[in-house]
């Protein structure tokens, strides 16, 4: 699934609370990219909770951040394919645990770029990185423009398709995201519902034996769940349900897929 959030600068930056939800239900290793004093910084490969909120109630309200916890969908779980990535060719400074640059883009993914084989040394974000935005990067550098104007955002949503998002932040703290269906909460973009608390109750995960008789009812039993708590499921699971299975629109949203 994995789960992006966005805090603008001056903004403050979610609880504690909703970190540890974000973590709890992405726990393939975390990492944070925020502006300061015009730098921009990159900490990543954090394996645990602890970690990763160590670094999260350091930054300042001033600084711009974007805010990442993974589930390892290609590549394994390790320190160096947890996000976010510089935007470089070399793939070496995209796995860097620590990123401290003058000048410079990171991005966060949520999704799977299906298209890209699986590799143990990157994954499929590496692989869209280097194969799609580091070739943009260039020609806005050519122009004197940066990746993140606008004039590419029509590009950039049409490589994420309907079921990828993308963050960027670079080091004075512009910030740009991608895709469809970005959750807005009290200052800060989500990429799904993962950082609410009531995504964690049994019934979204395979603890319901004692509530549910059959495999069938305790489907029906989160899909009905979700209907009631999640205003973005219900308008999604309505679109979908005329082609798509109960299980498959639920195993899609429990990858992040919408």
């Amino acid at each position: 699934m994995c789960i992006i959030a966005i805090k603008p600068k001056n903004i403050e930056a979610p609880s504690k609370e909703t970190f540890k939800n974000m973590f709890r239900a992405n726990p393939d290793g975390a990492g944070v990219a925020f502006n300061l004093n015009n730098k921009l910084y990159i900490i990543k490969g954090l394996m645990t909770f602890d970690e990763f909120w160590r670094v999260c109630e350091k930054i300042p309200v001033e600084s711009s951040a974007i805010y990442h916890a993974r589930i390892s969908t290609s590549g394994g779980i390790c320190q160096e394919l947890t996000h976010p990535y510089l935007l470089d060719e070399n793939i070496f400074n995209q796995r860097k645990i620590y990123t401290e640059v003058k000048k410079g883009i990171a991005v966060a993914h949520n999704g799977v770029f299906s298209e890209f084989d699986k590799k143990e040394f990157n994954n499929d974000t590496t692989q869209f990185i280097s194969t799609y935005l580091v070739p943009l990067n260039k020609l806005e550098r050519r122009a004197f423009k940066s990746i993140l104007d606008d004039d590419l955002d029509k590009i950039i949503n049409k490589l994420c398709g309907y079921s990828n998002k993308l963050a960027m932040i670079d080091e004075k703290g512009n910030i740009k995201k991608y895709g469809s269906g970005w959750i807005f909460k009290k200052g800060v973009y989500y990429s799904n519902y993962s950082f609410e608390s009531y995504y964690h109750t049994n019934f979204l995960y395979d603890d319901m034996d004692s509530f549910c008789l059959s495999k069938k009812h305790k489907l029906d039993a989160k899909i009905q769940y979700l209907i009631e708590n999640d205003p973005y499921f219900e308008d999604a699971y309505e679109s979908m349900k005329a082609y798509m299975t109960d299980e498959q629109i639920y195993e899609y949203y429990t990858k992040g897929l919408f």
